[in-house]
């Protein structure tokens, strides 16, 4: 079911400066664990520093794509990230009306 088909919804701007990290590939989440990655501490895999990632992100956008690409990947994985989602790291870069 797409967005548009659903009785109730909103939609999220957010401003045309802003800093978006696309997951549209399995190459684009290998660049995210290249650049912001980390060791769970207690489940000892590997996983996103999202900390990190708001120095220089504002948001991360996994597409339909991405979802697919990364949701069951090896060695890296989306796994509980179940569909195409905006995650916004910083609340200043959402347009509001």
């Amino acid at each position: 079911m797409r967005l548009e088909n659903l009785e109730s919804h909103f939609k999220l701007q957010l401003y045309s400066g802003a800093r978006i990290l696309v997951i549209d590939s399995y190459a684009d989440l290998e660049y995210a664990h290249s650049t912001f990655g980390t060791v769970h501490a207690e489940m000892h895999m590997p996983t996103i520093n999202f900390e990190n990632v708001a120095k220089k992100f504002d948001a991360v956008h996994l597409t339909e794509n991405g979802n697919h690409a990364t949701h069951s990947s090896r060695p890296f994985n989306l796994n509980s990230w179940d569909c195409e989602c905006v995650l916004v790291l910083n609340r200043a870069s959402v347009v509001i009306d």
